[in-house]
């Protein structure tokens, strides 16, 4: 293996390096794109549930427009529809804005990210569907915790009409 990477002739850096793309087209990295928008993150929240980060208008759009509690991804069911800003992609965006200072991102009006106190003012909007699912695993469990009770007070009563019968059974045979 060595002895093939010897052969080869060495690259100078300059045939790695790309010149710099003219200012309205520069290439945006692909992990600043937001998976749903295709859009470089301007608020880039994180659902801790998928693991996953998406613009916060994206992604609350789209729980909003499908009506369905899921991982736009993955498909998966989510039990809750969270978000918390991502400060480290919100960090690599404005590293990549510094870089490239003439640069206005596709989709943007302008370079400027939302302050911190804009961006966790934006929270999902409650929807009576998914307080009653939030609601949901505490009715199943008293449901549960119910029958529970209700199955022991059935083999109670069962017991007791065991031991009924059998003093009964007694009283008619003698001994």
């Amino acid at each position: 293996c060595s002895e093939t990477s010897e052969a080869m002739s060495p690259l100078d850096d300059s045939q790695h390096e790309q010149s710099p793309a003219p200012t309205g087209q520069q290439k945006e990295p692909q992990e600043l794109l937001c998976p749903i928008t295709h859009v470089m993150f301007r608020d880039p929240v994180m659902v801790p549930e998928a693991g996953r980060t998406y613009e916060r208008t994206a992604i609350l759009n789209f729980w909003r427009k499908s009506g369905r509690q899921i991982d736009p991804m993955s498909n998966r069911a989510l039990k809750h529809c969270e978000v918390f800003t991502n400060w480290d992609k919100r960090g690599e965006v404005q590293l990549f804005l510094d870089q490239h200072p003439d640069y206005i991102p596709e989709g943007w009006d302008d370079r400027a990210l939302p302050t911190a106190e804009v961006s966790e003012k934006v929270r999902p909007a409650s929807n009576p569907a998914s307080q009653a699912q939030a609601s949901s695993p505490r009715i199943w469990g008293l449901l549960r915790c119910l029958t529970r009770i209700l199955i022991s007070l059935v083999g109670i009563v069962l017991m007791c009409e065991a031991v009924v019968l059998l003093w009964a059974h007694r009283q008619l045979i003698p001994a």
